[in-house]
């Protein structure tokens, strides 16, 4: 795992870009600044994504939900006493999918109460 703490959105963008391009990660994640995010920037790491064949995911704040976005599928994610709500906004092919709900097993619980 490589952390990077860019010093601008400017050098966040191109470390994405790089990483993502580069085929040599199973994964990025990115956290951007939402004011300074623009369309073409999401389609170029779209595109980038797609060249190194690596897998990509951008966290966004809540308040960007129902905001235009390149990507393919979208999630809003939810905290739920003991899990998580997922609503898919948008997914290539399909409609949208409001109100999944995980549930996780208390990890405190042993593992003869799981089974």
């Amino acid at each position: 795992m490589l952390l990077v703490h860019p010093d601008s959105h400017g050098e966040a963008l191109w470390a994405l870009e790089q990483a993502l391009r580069t085929g040599a990660c199973s994964a990025v994640l990115g956290w951007l600044s939402e004011s300074r995010l623009k369309f073409a920037e999401l389609r170029r790491l779209q595109f980038a994504a797609r060249q190194g064949g690596t897998w990509a995911s951008l966290f966004r704040p809540e308040e960007a939900v129902g905001d235009p976005s390149a990507a393919e599928l979208r999630l809003h994610l939810q905290p739920r006493h003991g899990g998580l709500l997922v609503d898919i906004v948008k997914r290539r092919g399909g409609w949208p999918v409001p109100g999944i709900e995980l549930t996780f097993a208390n990890p405190e619980a042993g593992f003869a109460e799981r089974a």
